[in-house]
């Protein structure tokens, strides 16, 4: 039996140790997350702390394959409905007035630091940061953004392109400052 199936055994046993040591393993990924999809550090630590509350009461709801996804999902699932609670989403109608997708093939390579980066897409607008974090980051599929956000594909798609216009806009007014 390897080491996380075996953390995961006796946290289905309430075990501290254990919930202590998966916590360790997967917090730092997750904060990322966390931080990320809301753009405010207490808020993520916040949030970061109920998805463990959930991740150890659920646990016993894991029925095996990857406990990282597992928990992943949790925290995603956390960090959208707090998004929602406290904010208005706004989807701007986008789903009448598409952006078109703009083409990687031609983008200048811009050597921005990463800080920067990240400061960029805390500024952007809930619904664009939401579906650019899921879609570039997290590697979901717009089918899959669609279905965890309650919105149409198209309407991802619209929100990603807005949102990689917007960070353009951002990065370029960054780089002349």
């Amino acid at each position: 039996m390897q080491l996380e199936e075996l953390l995961i055994k006796q946290c289905k046993k309430n075990d501290p140790k254990a919930q202590k040591e998966l916590y360790l393993r997967y917090s730092k990924a997750m904060y990322n997350i966390c931080s990320r999809m809301l753009a405010d550090q207490e808020k993520a630590n916040d949030i970061l702390q109920e998805a463990f509350i959930a991740v150890f009461s659920k646990i016993d709801q894991f029925k095996g394959g990857s406990f990282a996804a597992w928990i992943k999902r949790i925290v995603i699932n956390k960090c959208v409905n707090e998004i929602k609670k406290n904010s208005r989403v706004s989807w701007e109608n986008i789903d009448d007035h598409p952006v078109e997708e703009v083409s990687n093939d031609h983008e200048e390579q811009l050597n921005v630091d990463f800080a920067v980066i990240n400061d960029c897409i805390k500024q952007l607008p809930d619904g664009c940061r939401m579906v650019f974090i899921l879609k570039v980051m997290e590697d979901y599929n717009h089918s899959d953004i669609s279905e965890e956000l309650k919105i149409s594909e198209s309407t991802s798609k619209s929100q990603l392109a807005r949102a990689k216009q917007l960070l353009r806009i951002s990065l370029s007014k960054s780089m002349v400052a």
